[in-house]
């Protein structure tokens, strides 16, 4: 079983760090670093699996390109 911290569990949100090509920026390193020393566990935000679906222009993405 796993053991958390506590039982705050951080939910998804879209935060719109990302310049357009869908990868991770230094704010999104921040928000998330902040948070992870009093969550139990973060559940990252959704990401985009091809770039004609995004939902947003700024949103992260797992797309080969």
């Amino acid at each position: 079983m796993l053991q958390l911290q506590n039982n705050f569990i951080l939910a998804p949100m879209k935060l719109g760090y990302a310049k357009g090509d869908g990868k991770i920026t230094q704010k999104h390193i921040d928000f998330y670093s902040i948070r992870a020393k009093n969550i139990g566990a973060v559940t990252y935000e959704p990401l985009y699996m091809d770039s004609g679906l995004r939902e947003l222009p700024t949103q992260l993405g797992i797309d080969p390109d």
